[in-house]
């Protein structure tokens, strides 16, 4: 073999793509060798002998392969390509333009040369083509089509017209090989527009910045995240919902922060420009708001017609922090999903709009992206939109990102992203209606990154020249992307300068009379705004019966019970069942699983669905739930609660959820804003775990009523009790809940007896009114022998929000009431039976917000004779109940009464983490709480 023969095997080996190399070597080991060109047949052969005792995967191969040939020098004279040769070539071209032609397309990135590190172009020469080369005719059956005739320069050139344009396309790290077909397709084919379409694109841009301008002109200096700059955001949404109706979406619910969040009212939901102004005025959104909140953080709803169909469109309520929307409105979406049934689920629609500094750098993102396709989250892909201004408020790309693009990340769940030039109209609309038919037809996520910038500073008021001179003098002297637009539709003789003011004017009109930009239909009334009406009554005394029958008791044990023939459980769980039976047959108390079960079953049986997330829930962290029961030998699962639900439109949801906090109950509190007639819960494994979610609890699930006036009935079941497993599992943070409790925001309760959470979570779900409700559940007296209630219990009592103590002799003289809640209870009544101070009596409070004073004072008014009243509990006194309840105890002490403290001594951490240290605090602060001498 000549030198010149082994140099272009070589070349020829290199210059082919990695895809196109692993399909031959498929081929090769398939046995059809006769498809292959004998010379790369021959390296495959030479490889395999080489590495015959390797056990190596196939792009492992491929990868020695290409190590173990070396590249090529340049091969000058074309008569030496053979025609397999030229066709590889072509691929591997192809190849190269699909996987980084991206890095190279004019979207309007301003590069750092820190982040922005690009891979090297094509060097021609390197492939060893010459002049004659590029006018060489094009080989058949490439994976482009190309017109017959056409030579190689003509298919350069169509891949730098659709890979290195206003678009970069960035889905080469796609695995499904039918997506990315359907998008190379998409992108050599891109979708023209008419005149009247590109009318329409200017109309758009211009409605976006006449408003804009407008309150900039008549509110001047007060904030309103100007989307100057980005106008061609408004294009991508409203193209977006509207291509989506042809694909039987009729519902889309849109999460976005702040930047164009107005013009995204008035441009894309109709709202009118009267309404606006009395925000800017100081005008209330809603007569029932208590507090309010500032007009960039509202929501709205409207229904539209696009193309005869209608769409209903909501806009989420959004506080400050940014990203915290994305899992809220995840979980609304996923409501309204299983409302209306598998069948039409695909037909209701996310829309996240992003920032680019936060959508990298708030870890929400990430958390709520990892739940995209599990089940307990999955709402058949979200169309992501990156409003790409360039900079977070002061801060750079280069300081505050690691990654090439801001939305790298969403790259971890197979998203392709189109990177696309905010100036130009056309293209922004092209991607538009990529995503949303691709989201549609493959019901994944797709991500929309629009690079623009920002006119002004962060908000109106900022100067953004101090701190990014050079950025802002180039931005000062740049065109709008409307007089860009109109430049280039007069220069394709498609508008005229008089049609432009025309239009000016006429929109002009529109805002100045405070009338609507868009079509708007009025006096719809959409299923959840009828479902909620139901639920507004806010008398927090509302009588409700939550007591059931011994009858159905009697009727659900045999549901929640029978197993298949033949169905294997584990030991401990079948003993577990069998003695649930005895419990709901009244044989035996029930304990804390055996209640919670009934009051599942038994909410159900009324046609309340039930939807309970948590980490570990199936199982119960603590052992005592087993929902989900595992046949021993086949591993076949199966959910008895469903068992109940039979005919109902009740339905029974419980998940195990990703690790998780902040997106988890964001999730599920944007489920249960959604879906007011469910019982909708999130349990953390260990109460404390609920810090992770303090931006959602303290944003949404304590404040939103007051500043947006939107209810939710999430409960959050957190287990709480100091039991000696050390600081970070002790307590859930009590006193954080308490603290944020007013207005009667939401409900605090510790239910002591399974029969009182038994009747909690029943009252939560069957009266006419939602609220928060934080439950501080146990832990050691899951499966304790005297935490238990009698089955009368559940068929002839309700939530007590006060108990006083029972287990002691009225008729004797009492001395002292201990108020306390939670797990101390059982160790109070344990060390009183076993000291036997019989002029002691221990009352539990069972709702600690809203707090019970009426009860509270009646119940110390019976012990006239007392003068002691102590509160006591586990907690340090700088955390727990002590600070914020004493105030309201000492209000409800009847005469002559005193209030002390009995608990920890303030501590920095919430519990010592020695065991024996535990044993001997909890043992000090029980006995002096009893008046019993310490040993």
């Amino acid at each position: 073999m000549s030198k010149i023969d082994e140099e272009m095997k070589q070349s020829a080996f290199s210059a082919l793509s990695m895809s196109y190399l692993d399909s031959l070597y498929e081929m090769y080991i398939s046995g059809e060798k006769e498809k292959i060109d004998p010379s790369i047949c021959a390296q495959f052969e030479i490889f395999n002998e080489n590495h015959a005792t390797d056990d190596l995967s196939h792009q492992t191969v491929i990868e020695k392969m290409r190590k173990s040939i070396s590249h090529s020098r340049s091969i000058r004279s074309s008569s030496h390509y053979g025609h397999d040769f030229f066709t590889f070539l072509c691929e591997h071209v192809i190849d190269w333009f699909e996987c980084n032609g991206h890095y190279y397309a004019d979207i309007g990135m301003v590069d750092y040369s820190n982040i922005h590190k690009k891979p090297m172009k094509i060097d021609w020469n390197q492939l060893g083509l010459t002049s004659d080369d590029w006018s060489r005719e094009l080989p058949e059956n490439l994976s482009v089509a190309m017109p017959k005739g056409a030579v190689f320069s003509d298919l350069v050139d169509l891949l730098t017209k659709r890979f290195q344009s206003s678009i970069g396309y960035e889905y080469a790290h796609l695995i499904s090989v039918e997506e990315k077909q359907w998008l190379r397709g998409h992108v050599l084919n891109p979708k023209q527009f008419n005149r009247d379409q590109k009318k329409l694109l200017y109309e758009l841009i211009l409605k976006s910045e006449a408003f804009e301008h407008y309150l900039g002109r008549r509110y001047v200096g007060q904030k309103r995240f100007s989307l100057e700059g980005s106008e061609s955001f408004i294009i991508a949404l409203e193209h977006i919902i509207s291509s989506s109706t042809n694909f039987g979406v009729k519902d889309v619910v849109i999460g976005m922060a702040h930047r164009g969040r107005l013009n995204t009212l008035v441009n894309i939901l109709g709202f009118s420009l009267k309404e606006m102004d009395e925000w800017f005025q100081g005008g209330k959104v809603d007569t029932n708001s208590i507090s309010g909140d500032v007009k960039y953080h509202f929501g709205y709803s409207s229904d539209r017609v696009f193309s005869g169909k209608p769409m209903h469109i909501t806009l989420g309520f959004n506080p400050s922090h940014l990203e915290s929307i994305v899992p809220v409105t995840m979980g609304s979406v996923r409501a309204r999903q299983d409302d209306v049934g598998v069948d039409d689920v695909s037909g209701i629609m996310p829309i996240l709009v992003h920032g680019d500094a936060s959508f990298v750098g708030q870890g929400v993102v990430a958390e709520s992206l990892n739940m995209s396709y599990v089940n307990a989250y999955d709402v058949k892909g979200s169309v992501h939109i990156v409003i790409n201004n360039q900079i977070g408020f002061t801060t750079l790309p280069d300081q505050s990102r690691s990654t090439y693009y801001c939305t790298d990340v969403i790259k971890s769940i197979q998203a392709p992203i189109f990177h696309v030039n905010g100036d130009d109209p056309e293209a922004v609309c092209r991607v538009a209606l990529l995503a949303s038919e691709y989201r549609c037809r493959f019901k994944k996520d797709v991500m929309v990154d629009i690079y623009s910038y920002r006119r002004h500073g962060h908000n109106e008021a900022d100067e953004p020249m101090a701190t990014s001179p050079l950025i802002y003098r180039d931005i000062k002297k740049r065109p709008s992307v409307v007089d860009a637009y109109l430049k280039h539709l007069m220069q394709a003789s498609i508008l005229s300068q008089d049609d432009a003011t025309l239009l000016r004017q006429h929109i002009s009109t529109l805002i100045q009379s405070g009338n609507r930009l868009v079509d708007y239909e009025n006096g719809v009334k959409s299923k959840r705004e009828v479902e909620w009406s139901q639920y507004t009554v806010c008398d927090w005394d509302m009588p409700v019966d939550t007591s059931i029958s011994a009858n159905l008791v009697r009727s659900l044990n045999v549901d929640l019970h029978q197993l298949p023939d033949g169905f294997v459980l584990q030991k401990q769980v079948l003993k577990m069942l069998d003695v649930r039976r005895e419990m709901f047959d009244g044989k035996m108390p029930m304990n804390w699983g055996a209640g919670e079960s009934l009051l599942f079953a038994s909410l159900l049986h009324q046609g309340v669905s039930i939807r309970l997330v948590g980490q570990d829930s199936c199982r119960g962290t603590f052992s005592h739930r087993h929902s989900v029961l595992y046949e021993q030998n086949t591993g076949e699962s199966i959910i008895s609660h469903r068992n109940i639900k039979k005919n109902l439109e009740s339905d029974f949801f419980i998940y195990n959820s990703t690790l998780s906090e902040f997106a988890a109950v964001g999730f599920e509190y944007g489920y249960s804003s959604s879906s007011p007639k469910s019982l909708v819960l999130w349990e953390a494994q260990f109460g404390d775990f609920a810090n992770g979610a303090q931006v959602i609890i303290d944003q949404y699930l304590t404040s939103a009523w007051q500043k947006w006036g939107r209810m939710s009935g999430l409960v959050l079941l957190l287990p709480h009790g100091y039991e000696g497993q050390g600081p970070e599992h002790s307590s859930c943070r009590l006193e954080r809940y308490l603290q944020m409790c007013a207005q009667k925001n939401i409900q605090v309760c510790i239910p002591s007896t399974p029969s009182q959470y038994f009747h909690l979570l029943r009252r939560q779900a069957l009266r006419k009114f939602r609220s928060p409700l934080i439950v501080l559940t146990p832990k050691s007296f899951l499966r304790s022998p005297e935490a238990v209630s009698d089955l009368e219990c559940f068929t002839k009592s309700r939530f007590s929000l006060i108990l006083d103590d029972d287990t002691c002799n009225k008729k004797l003289k009492i001395r002292r009431v201990i108020l306390c809640c939670g797990k101390v209870y059982y160790d109070l009544l344990k060390m009183r039976q076993a000291h036997q101070p019989v002029d002691v009596v221990v009352c539990r409070i069972e709702q600690l917000y809203p707090f019970p004073t009426k009860i509270l004072r009646d119940l110390l008014n019976k012990y006239v004779g007392v003068r002691d009243v102590v509160w006591c509990q586990e907690e340090p006194k700088n955390q727990g109940c002590w600070y914020v309840l004493k105030d309201k105890i000492e209000n409800c002490l009847a005469n002559a009464q005193t209030l002390s403290y009995v608990g920890r001594s303030k501590m920095a951490a919430t519990a010592t983490g020695n065991y024996s240290q535990h044993v001997s605090e909890q043992n000090a602060l029980v006995r002096q709480a009893l008046g019993i001498e310490l040993d």
